[in-house]
């Protein structure tokens, strides 16, 4: 199901998700920007660790922190079926902006990012559905698509797109149950 943009629509779906309805997991699918030269656009990326600048956590629950982690029972299966289904996974730190990449100066963020934190992609929703998982003790993960690159002039067709992210829904569906 959809879980709108940004994380105070995904915070309202994954509470709602684990508290009305008693799910147990979460693999939130969607769409990135790299922050990195070393991914292209398609490739798949799936959350070791996520961080944000923001203060959702605090204002959430009062916790002080900026580092999420995901499930690794989670991120063992989909790497798992990554490998039996043939396709590149990249796994590494996501950055979840309160902004769209492209839409401002990336750099900038980065620059304000602690140096031992070392993002590869950035978007919108993964902290706010890792943090919401762990309040309510339940198991989460992010795997996303790069469809975006300051370092790459790559430029998706509407056919290459549907494919790729058919790729990372497969890869979820087969990793969630």
């Amino acid at each position: 199901m959809g879980s709108g943009m940004g994380m105070p629509s995904m915070s309202i779906y994954s509470f709602e998700l684990f508290y009305y309805f008693n799910v147990q997991k979460i693999i939130r699918i969607g769409t990135c920007g790299v922050v990195t030269p070393d991914i292209e656009v398609p490739e798949l990326i799936l959350a070791n660790d996520v961080y944000s600048l923001s203060n959702f956590a605090y204002i959430y629950d009062g916790t002080e922190t900026h580092l999420e982690l995901p499930s690794k029972k989670l991120n063992k299966k989909i790497i798992e079926n990554a490998k039996k289904q043939g396709k590149k996974l990249n796994v590494g730190t996501i950055l979840t902006c309160d902004q769209f990449g492209p839409y401002i100066d990336m750099d900038r963020v980065l620059k304000k990012i602690p140096k031992n934190v070392k993002p590869i992609a950035e978007e919108m929703e993964a902290y706010a559905l890792l943090h919401v998982a762990k309040v309510f003790k339940r198991e989460a993960t992010a795997i996303v698509t790069a469809v975006d690159s300051k370092f790459s002039d790559v430029v998706l067709s509407i056919e290459d797109r549907e494919k790729s992210l058919d790729d990372m829904i497969l890869l979820a569906l087969d990793s969630i149950i």
